[in-house]
This record gives C-alpha cells, sequence and structure tokens, in this order.
C-alpha cells in the first residue's frame, strides 16, 4: 500500500471566522490516529509534491488557474470578497500553493497504484469533486480524482471507474469527465428528491451524462446495510460489465455516523467493508480523501480503510431490509441504466417483474436552486454542542461494540464446483452449509452469494464474464429457491428480486 500526505496542507485554513467544519483538524486526527496504531510502518511512504500548472491544466482552464493564484496574493478583505461569488469556498494566501500540493499528491498516490498494480491512500486538502473546471465549489478548488484519473489515462489506464461514496454529489468531478468514455462515476450521495445540496437535477438517476452512474439517497439514516447492498448490486455488476483496470475513490467520510453534514449512519466497519470488496476485485485502487466533518468518526474510517488496503479482515452483520426510498432507488438505477452497464441484474430484475416504471407524475427532482448575489462566509456552520457530540460518540462505540460481539468473520459457507447439476446445497449437523454449482454458473454465485457472505473472498479471474441469457434463466430460479432459506434471504440481490 502506498500512503501519502503532507502537514502543510494543515496551513489551508479559515482566517476570518471561527469555525468551519473544513478544517486542518480534520487532516491531524486521521494521521494522529493512523500512526498511533502503527499502520503506516509498513506502508511505502510517498514524498508530497505539488502538482504543475501543467497537471492541473489537464481538467482545468488556465484562466481559472491563474485566477486562484493572483486572488492569494491579495488581502484577506480582498479574498474574502472574492469568494462571496462563487459558492460555499474559503482560501488564504496558502490555499493556491497547498491545493497545487493536493493535487500532485493525488496524482502521484495513483499513479503508484496503477503502476504497482497495488492500493494507495492520500489523505490531502483541501478536497476537490465538487471543483469545475473553471469554477471553486463546495470547498474545492482543484479537482484531485479528475485530475489524477486523467493522468492516470496518460499512462496507459484504459478504463478507470471513480466511486465517489462521499455524502455529496460529485457534480464537478461529473462535469470535468464529461466526454471521456474512458472513466466511469459512480457517485453515492445524499439527495432527498434534489432539496439537498447542491440542489442540482444532474444529480438524479436521470440525466444528460452518459458516463455518470448516480444513486442519489432520498432519505437520512442510511447505513452500512444500505452502501453494502448498494456496493453489491451496483457498484460491483458496474465492474463486471465496465472492466475497468484502475479504481478511484472519492473517499469522503460525511456519510458517516455524526457527520452534520451527512446525517447518514455508516459506520467505521461499513468504510473497510467497502474497501475490501473493491480490493477483492485484484483491480489497483487509489483512495482520495474528500469530507467527512465528525472527527472522532474520520479518524476511526480511516483507520479501517487503511486496515483493509493492508488485507484485514472485519467482522460482517447481515443486511437488514432495504428502506421503501433505498428500494425505489435501486430499482430506477437498474432499469434505468444504458445498454452497456449493470445489463444482467437489470435482466434479474425485469424477470422478477420488479423493475421500476418512471413516473411521471412524480417526478425524481423535486427540488430548485437559489443563487443569491452574495454568498455567505460567515457563520455557515454552527459547531456540535458538547451534549450533541458526547451522543453521536457514544452511538459511534455502540456500533463498533455491536460489530465485535455479534458479528461473524467469514461465514460457514463452502463453494464446490461440481457437474452432476447447477446448483445444490448441502447442510451438516454442524450448521456448514456447502454450496455445490457448475462452472458456468460459478461466476454468478461467486459474485453474487459468496463474495456478499465471505467479503474478505477475491473473485475468481470468470468473475469479469458476463452471463449469457441462459445461465441468467436458472441463476433466477437458484435465486427464488434460496429466497426462503435463512442463511441467504438477506443478501442484496436476493432482497430485490423477491422483496
Amino acid at each position: 500500500m502506498f500512503f501519502v500526505s503532507d502537514e502543510k496542507m494543515l496551513d489551508h485554513c479559515i482566517r476570518w471566522d471561527s469555525y468551519h467544519i473544513e478544517s486542518p483538524d480534520r487532516m491531524t486526527v486521521i494521521l494522529d490516529r493512523l500512526k498511533s496504531c502503527d499502520l503506516l510502518d509498513n506502508a511505502n511512504i510517498l514524498p508530497s509534491r505539488s502538482a504543475s500548472v501543467e497537471e492541473i491544466e489537464i481538467v482545468h482552464t488556465r484562466d481559472y488557474i491563474d485566477q486562484i493564484k493572483t486572488i492569494c496574493t491579495k488581502s484577506i478583505d480582498e479574498i474574502e470578497d472574492y469568494c462571496k461569488t462563487v459558492e460555499d469556498v474559503y482560501m488564504n494566501e496558502n490555499t493556491y500553493d497547498l491545493a497545487l500540493l493536493s493535487a500532485g499528491c493525488s496524482i502521484d498516490a495513483t499513479l503508484s497504484a496503477f503502476k504497482e498494480k497495488s492500493s494507495s491512500f492520500a489523505v490531502v486538502r483541501p478536497p476537490g469533486h465538487h471543483a469545475f473546471p473553471s469554477v471553486p465549489c463546495g470547498f474545492c478548488w482543484f479537482n484531485n480524482v479528475a485530475i489524477a484519473a486523467k493522468h492516470a489515462r496518460s499512462s496507459g489506464a484504459q478504463r478507470i471507474l471513480i466511486v465517489d461514496w462521499d455524502v455529496h454529489a460529485g457534480q464537478g468531478t461529473q462535469e470535468c469527465i464529461q466526454g471521456d468514455n474512458g472513466i466511469k462515476l459512480i457517485s453515492i450521495h445524499r439527495f432527498e428528491h434534489g432539496n439537498f445540496w447542491p440542489n442540482l437535477e444532474q444529480s438524479s438517476v436521470d440525466h444528460k451524462f452518459p458516463n455518470t452512474i448516480n444513486v442519489p439517497l432520498n432519505s437520512i439514516g442510511e447505513d452500512d446495510s444500505s452502501f453494502i447492498s448498494i456496493f453489491h448490486l451496483v457498484v460491483l455488476p458496474t465492474l463486471i460489465d465496465y472492466q475497468p483496470d484502475l479504481i478511484i475513490v472519492s473517499c469522503g467520510f460525511d456519510a458517516a455516523i455524526g457527520d452534520p453534514e451527512g446525517e447518514m449512519k455508516v459506520s467505521p466497519h461499513g468504510y473497510g467493508r467497502m474497501t475490501r470488496l473493491l480490493m477483492n476485485t485484484g483491480i489497483p485502487i487509489s483512495l482520495i480523501l474528500e469530507g467527512g466533518y465528525f472527527l472522532p468518526s474520520i479518524s476511526r474510517d480511516a483507520e479501517f480503510v487503511v486496515r483493509a488496503l493492508q488485507g484485514e479482515t472485519f467482522p460482517i452483520l447481515p443486511t437488514t431490509p432495504f428502506s421503501s426510498t433505498l428500494n425505489e432507488t435501486l430499482r430506477r438505477v437498474i432499469s434505468s441504466s444504458s445498454p452497456s452497464t449493470l445489463q444482467s441484474i437489470k435482466y434479474l430484475l425485469e424477470k422478477s417483474g420488479k423493475t421500476r416504471e418512471p413516473n411521471t407524475t412524480s417526478p425524481e427532482y423535486k427540488g430548485s436552486r437559489i443563487v443569491p448575489d452574495q454568498y455567505p462566509t460567515r457563520e455557515i456552520y454552527q459547531e456540535k454542542t458538547p451534549e450533541e457530540h458526547a451522543r453521536f460518540v457514544i452511538e459511534l462505540e455502540d456500533v463498533m461494540k455491536r460489530y465485535e460481539e455479534e458479528g461473524t468473520k467469514g461465514s460457514k459457507i463452502k463453494l464446490t464446483i461440481s457437474e452432476e447439476s447447477q446448483f445444490s446445497i448441502k447442510e451438516t449437523v454442524e450448521g456448514e452449509i456447502e454450496i455445490f454449482t457448475s462452472s458456468s454458473l460459478h461466476p454468478l454465485v461467486h459474485s453474487t452469494i459468496i463474495s456478499y457472505l465471505n467479503p474478505e473472498t477475491s473473485f475468481s479471474p470468470s468473475f469479469f464474464t458476463s452471463p449469457s441469457t441462459q445461465q441468467l434463466d436458472i441463476f433466477f430460479e437458484v435465486i427464488l429457491s434460496l429466497s426462503s432459506h435463512s442463511s441467504f434471504s438477506h443478501i442484496p440481490l436476493i432482497r430485490i428480486l423477491t422483496q
């Protein structure tokens, strides 16, 4: 695992207000946690460096780059006046240089993972995924992930999948990669039918960006179970269809327990498991820090991401039934997928009769955007009260304790290839289950059932072979037969086809 960061980036801070959620403390608590757990002892530490202007130009316009450089030379009052003209950003005299440093570290982490067929984690700030080619936005100045992806493409990557699990839509990345068929984006974000920032219709399931798959979440409180289900029903099937040779994660931790922005409930175990599922594909992976604002959560989230990158396994808990809003979103995402993605799962969903037809009487996007004459620059975010902070710390600790006490590492399920039948199950008195499946059905069983029950299990090369219609028809009957079995009924694919 490659790792890169630089404490110089702590100098990017707000000068005109006493509190802001995108604070240097975010990086401090992550680095302190990784060091205290000795997790960087075996990492390949990369030297930090600043990106050149030419490297930034692969995504951003020269006029925009020069503008940011010039503004950083002005007085703090003049800098604040500029920030009133763009949406939700701050800067100081160091921001231009540190945004270059953030981008340079992201490029090198990504290229190291790609060239060495390994993994990397870049703990950088300012973040990047909201930045547009010629406009800053949402704490972001240069789009680190898009820049890194473009340079990986220039270095030989044919297809790159960006997985953005930051709780805010990656609308900047969406626009920065537009037109490049060698880069695909999956953005999993809080949406609330467009009533949550950035309040854009392009963050819906249906939009005009062909290389973006949005998974908009229309209710708060989605947890590990929800995000793991999204991975098994959208992210991993997309990997099968797209077959990228590099994965980049916009690694925001603001869907975490206690986060004031996301109001979701993803735990450190959840982030670790999502990372491990991507690692299991054998595809090089680079994670680049984005948001995340509840300090007790993000330090542990980063810890579990690094533990996953280093091969550790964690206890797992069964998924719970989808919320009605998530069920609706997943069906819409699958039903609306393009001809080149999610085709196997779409076929199964159509066969089950549970596809989501567009509801013209209830549009997906119900939000609106109000652009003020001037954007506010002060007192935008409020610090949690000590009581609120303590309550979320207790909730975080309770979830961690539940994983340790109730979770299981792997399962007592064994998969055996046998040509005697397409599919059969044998149970022992000790509670162990052995699944027998034909070689033709094995990739489907492995990628949808075993990968969920044993998340530390790597995928076989046949995982990336798209199944035939005949294989899917047989597998659909397998799904129906497993839906009433307590050991399998909680598997996300079985849930969505039978729930």
